[in-house]
């Protein structure tokens, strides 16, 4: 039983950390092409130019570096929150594992106490993370598409010498 839970553990990280891996990015694939700013893996892009940190906030505005310094928090805080709640019901579920498989009465009695203790209160921490991490993420992820949707820009069919054309004016 004990490594049947712990395989089936195992198989949970190695699962959710799967998930986290996405090949292809829309965010990547916008600041390959360099149209307007666009955020992929933690930097954010001007028409396809990495921007620097000091040169964020004064590209962004105070309103959009306003949000995304929240964004950020909120991500920051959930990633801590994650790892401190996955490592407490780590914990918790190999001390709830260890009481079950010991011999003597009162010592199994007080590890699978501890042990119940920690997995529940990881648990309590550890959803909350995610949500958030998640949470500061999207609100990551919104400040390109407001500050692109700021701009004025009109895209145009017209006729060309050699068929049709079109015509993106800024």
């Amino acid at each position: 039983m004990k490594q049947i839970i712990l395989l089936f553990t195992l198989m949970l990280i190695v699962c959710s950390a799967s998930a986290q891996y996405n090949t292809t990015s829309e965010s990547a694939t916008a600041a390959s092409t360099g149209s307007g700013l666009s955020y992929s893996h933690g930097t954010f892009y001007l028409n396809g130019q990495a921007l620097e940190k000091s040169q964020l906030q004064s590209t962004l505005g105070s309103d959009l570096y306003s949000q995304y310094k929240k964004g950020r928090g909120l991500k920051t805080a959930g990633i801590t929150c994650t790892i401190v709640g996955g490592a407490f019901t780590t914990f918790g579920l190999i001390g709830v594992i260890s009481g079950i498989n010991s011999d003597s009465a009162g010592e199994t009695l007080a590890e699978g106490t501890i042990g119940t203790v920690c997995a529940i209160g990881g648990a309590v921490v550890l959803i909350p993370g995610i949500i958030m991490w998640i949470s500061g993420n999207s609100r990551i992820k919104k400040v390109p598409l407001t500050y692109n949707s700021s701009r004025n820009y009109a895209v145009t069919l017209t006729p060309a010498s050699s068929g049709a054309g079109i015509a993106v004016n800024f």
